[in-house]
């Protein structure tokens, strides 16, 4: 047992093993709690991530539902113009047959914009991946 002098009392002395354990012992409460803080923060950011995105994603499909309510009306009107006019010069069948073709093209390459576009959404929660591998790196670094 080996006693040391308190820094701000030097006439006092205090057994230096008890004095240790108490500093280890803050050391792991300090640790555990603020270890505690970091995953609540890190699940707060995921959570935020995902919630954005989310929303996101609901306010695009909901647009584009009713973009394409409105223009499927008039697309409607629009195929039965061209199919009257191409029976002026050609047989009602051939007409409807052709413009049905057409209309099938456009709506193929349409909706295949529509998907391309939302593959580019992040579903993924970037920040705090990246976040988390910074903490782990800190971590290992503070025990080694």
């Amino acid at each position: 047992m080996k006693d040391t002098a308190i820094p701000d009392n030097p006439g006092k002395r205090v057994d230096s093993s008890l004095s240790q354990e108490r500093s280890l012992g803050s050391l792991f409460a300090d640790l555990s709690e603020k270890a505690s803080l970091l995953v609540e923060q890190e699940v707060a950011l995921a959570k935020k991530e995902i919630e954005e995105t989310t929303y996101q994603a609901i306010r695009d499909l909901m647009a584009a539902m009713i973009g394409t309510v409105v223009a499927l009306a008039s697309l409607l009107v629009f195929i039965a113009t061209a199919v009257l006019l191409l029976d002026l010069i050609l047989p009602a069948w051939l007409a409807a047959l052709l413009v049905g073709i057409l209309i099938a093209v456009v709506g193929g390459i349409l909706a295949y914009m529509g998907i391309a576009d939302l593959s580019h959404l992040k579903t993924f929660p970037r920040k705090t991946s990246q976040s988390l591998a910074r903490d782990r790196a800190m971590v290992k670094e503070k025990l080694t």
